[in-house]
């Protein structure tokens, strides 16, 4: 019995002991790993400190190319993140027994992926603080607001996905392991939600799984689906296309799988999982990853042959930097290394072995992650209308070292994710016949996996970053702003004159000069507007200005940042705007319209169809509850299930 222990915890069979092992024991190796990843992570916090405090000026991000490799990263997230559909639901709903044992580390992938998706989306904007903004002024024919929605119904579902294939586990973990610190013991006591081995339970859970696995076909697709309207419904060079939607769901099946072999590699080697994740399964996934392959090339060619018989205007010029001009080499790597490379080799039996399959699978996730890349900036750099008059950073884009720091670390965070998920829950089934998992499993081995409590500190650490300002500061004087305003026949003139507190007037001080509009603020006048030795600065007021029915505006002067003077604001309303009416009444109903203007059944449909699959998880929700409540106190819990 001496070799079922494992640092005095006891194991009922060898297959308890290879898959629980992992949970009980931690090594120097996986404390070095933790390490690493910790230390891209702070690198990363770094990166978006910079960019808290100076903005996005940091980045490379300029008014033609508005989304650079952040959004890159999120479409890629959300692409990796289907992986958890294509094995919980498509594989499983189409009886593959073999995929068994891939179906909780690609449950895993999914939720971190998609975790990571949504943070991303937080960090690209310059003020994350309105990020709330999107819920109060929330429009349903907004293709962001179908983003959030669909992202936030992926996620509950993923987590519920995961959640429901490890619960039975989670109690044996509870009942069984005896010598782990309380903290881990008290989580295992929550999550197993009295998880009590009976019948109705049990019952209970396949009707949740089956549910799930039906439900999250239809939500996996329209994620990546709504991602790609995102490009779809802007009018640029490469976006303007009814093939980006499949587009986008090939690829992302193509890419995920990748993701899944590379992760089967490394746990079969770390945890030493070789019964169980077997050379058959690399050689399936192999076949599976040749057939994603061969449908996402079909859509490739789909894409770029269109345009490339027609070369016209700027989709020309699109199309001749993709194949030749600056992002052919990338454009090549992505089609030949990332595509046709995986058809090529993984035909051949000898080559779908697992190191073989590894090498070919992390080509085909760098090939994934540079397509994004290829996606969203060339396109923003082909404007249908000219760019001129504009700096010489506008025309081009290269990421700065903050950009690529909070890139790799969101690829950290993934990590870490995953990792923390593999140390605290068993990656395969404790036992073949499992309350989720209908029959069909593996053996197991003996290695370890082990990640310290350190993460809960990164976490936390990651929610507020500190911004500090200089220790010592002078104290700033008062200044006041008086406006004229003069009108002719062909300008309109603010004049703006700023004396300090001793009424002498405040030369070389920079005022700011804006137009209220619904949500922020317009800048009028020039760049810098600076007042002379008598403190006044004169700006000309734009003639095209749009302003309410009445034509007036709201004109705001303001000193800010001053060394000198206190931040000051003045406020007035003028009567130089062009009046402006909206009428709605003829306008056409269409998705982008205003509220009272949406086509009436696309938004009884979608919003529908929203409703209904928010209903199946609350519904889910209650079937928990339900389960939670069924154990009662005469029952005695049973330690385990028939071991094989």
């Amino acid at each position: 019995m001496k070799d079922l222990q494992v640092k005095g915890q006891k194991f009922g069979t060898r297959r308890e002991k290879d898959v629980l092992r992992h949970l009980v024991t931690t090594t120097t190796s996986y404390k070095l790993w933790i390490g690493v990843l910790l230390f891209f992570i702070i690198l990363g916090l770094i990166g978006y400190y910079r960019q808290l405090k100076f903005g996005l000026i940091v980045t490379a991000m300029r008014d033609y190319t508005s989304w650079g490799i952040y959004i890159s990263n999120f479409v890629f997230f959300v692409a990796i993140s289907l992986v958890g559909s294509l094995f919980s639901s498509i594989l499983r709903l189409n009886k593959n027994q073999w995929a068994r044992p891939l179906i909780r580390v690609s449950e895993m992938i999914a939720v971190a992926a998609i975790i990571c998706a949504a943070v991303i989306i937080i960090v690209d904007m310059g003020r994350p603080d309105r990020f709330f903004y999107v819920i109060k002024y929330l429009r349903i024919q907004s293709p962001i607001i179908w983003d959030v929605i669909i992202i936030s119904t992926y996620l509950v579902i993923s987590i519920l996905l995961l959640f429901v294939s490890i619960l039975p586990d989670i109690a044996f973990c509870r009942d069984n392991l005896t010598i782990l610190p309380r903290w881990k013991k008290r989580l295992y006591h929550l999550l197993a939600i009295n998880w009590d081995y009976q019948p109705r339970q049990q019952a209970i859970l396949q009707k949740i799984s089956k549910i799930l696995a039906i439900s999250v076909l239809p939500v996996a697709f329209a994620i990546h689906t709504i991602t790609s309207w995102l490009f779809a419904t802007t009018w640029r060079p490469g976006w303007d296309s009814t093939n980006l939607g499949p587009y986008f769901v090939s690829g992302a099946f193509m890419s995920g799988a990748a993701v899944i072999i590379v992760a089967m590699y490394f746990i079969r080697k770390h945890l030493n999982l070789k019964p169980y994740i077997t050379d058959i399964h690399f050689d399936r996934m192999g076949k599976l990853l040749v057939l994603l392959s061969l449908v996402y090339l079909y859509f490739n060619i789909n894409e770029y042959l269109g345009p490339s018989f027609k070369m016209v205007g700027v989709e020309g010029e699109h199309i001749t930097e993709l194949f030749v001009g600056k992002y052919a080499p990338m454009y090549w790597f992505v089609q030949l290394g990332g595509l046709i490379l995986p058809i090529v080799l993984l035909v051949f039996k000898k080559l779908r072995k697992p190191l073989p399959m590894m090498i070919v699978s992390v080509f085909v996730i760098l090939g994934a992650w540079f397509k994004r890349y290829l996606i969203v900036i060339p396109s923003l750099q082909h404007p249908y209308l000219p760019i001129q008059g504009v700096d010489e950073s506008y025309l081009h884009y290269y990421p700065t070292w903050e950009e690529w720091a909070i890139t790799i670390s969101s690829f950290a965070w993934f990590l870490l994710i995953v990792t923390l998920l593999i140390k605290l829950f068993p990656v395969i089934p404790i036992h073949k016949e499992s309350a989720t998992t209908d029959k069909k499993e593996t053996k197991a081995g003996d290695k370890k996996i082990a990640y310290p409590a350190l993460i809960i500190f990164c976490f936390l650490s990651f929610s507020i970053p500190n911004m500090q300002i200089a220790n010592a500061q002078e104290v700033l004087q008062d200044a006041q702003i008086s406006l004229d305003f003069r009108e002719t026949e062909h300008t309109k003139n603010i004049i703006a004159t700023v004396r300090d507190s001793a009424n002498m007037p405040v030369e070389e001080l920079d005022l700011y000069f804006y137009v209220k509009r619904t949500f922020s603020l317009l800048p009028i006048g020039d760049f810098f507007n600076t007042t002379d030795e008598a403190g006044v600065v004169e700006i000309e007021f734009p003639q095209d200005l749009p302003g309410d029915e009445q034509g007036n505006v709201t004109i705001l002067v303001k000193i800010l940042e001053s060394d000198i003077y206190n931040d000051q604001t003045v406020e007035t309303v003028k009567n130089w705007g062009v009046p402006t009416a909206l009428d709605v009444t003829y306008e056409k109903r269409s998705l982008w319209a205003a509220a009272a203007n949406a086509p009436l059944p696309l938004v009884i449909i979608t919003t529908s169809l929203i409703m209904a699959m928010w209903l199946l998880i609350f519904y889910i929700f209650y079937l928990l509850i339900k389960i939670r409540r069924m154990t009662t106190q005469k029952t005695k819990r049973v330690p385990k299930l028939k071991s094989v």
